[in-house]
């Protein structure tokens, strides 16, 4: 995450517990962090993992594109590339990037875009939530348990084992560039 999303996170986090009335101490209990981990998340000291903000986010009742300001809501618009939020990335150039996020029917629903290059793996908690994959370009082995692995090509999609850990892997042909659906559960 850029230096700027981090103080940013940071703010929304602060004025949204703020909001809530709740300090600090509640917030990292019901986060399950420490109070030194959100003070220095609040003062834009930290840069948080995605599922240090998705925690945050369930603690403070709201999604994650309300902690990361990404848009959201119901009308249509246009939502240029320069506007997605990188949350995750690596030294090797792998990205993960938040597009858009969205309610409905009282659900939050995320739309992500990974890229990762030839022979890398992105490793998920599997969280309470459902997750959709498909494969824009490249193809990506889907592992989780112990032999369970599905191929996906380019043009296919896979929907992940729910709450269960699993990780996502670029063949060794090439980089593979893959379009992710997220429902928390």
């Amino acid at each position: 995450m850029s230096e700027n999303h981090v103080v940013q996170i940071g703010q929304n986090v602060r004025r949204l517990r703020e909001q809530r009335g709740m300090n600090i101490n509640e917030l990292g209990d019901n986060a399950g962090l420490s109070r030194q981990m959100v003070a220095l998340i609040e003062r834009g000291e930290s840069n948080p993992s995605v599922a240090t903000i998705a925690r945050i986010a369930q603690a403070l009742g709201v999604d994650l594109a309300t902690l990361v300001e990404v848009p959201s809501g119901p009308e249509a618009r246009l939502i240029e590339a320069e506007t997605y939020r990188m949350l995750w990335h690596d030294d090797s150039g792998n990205t993960g990037k938040l597009i858009a996020a969205s309610s409905i029917a009282n659900k939050s629903v995320e739309m992500w875009v990974w890229e990762l290059a030839a022979n890398t793996t992105y490793h998920a908690t599997g969280e309470m939530a459902e997750e959709f994959l498909f494969v824009v370009k490249g193809s990506v082995n889907l592992n989780w348990g112990e032999a369970e692995t599905i191929h996906v090509l380019a043009g296919n999609s896979a929907k992940m084992p729910l709450r269960q850990p699993y990780s996502v892997t670029a063949s060794k042909q090439g980089q593979a560039r893959f379009l992710l659906v997220y429902v928390p559960g």
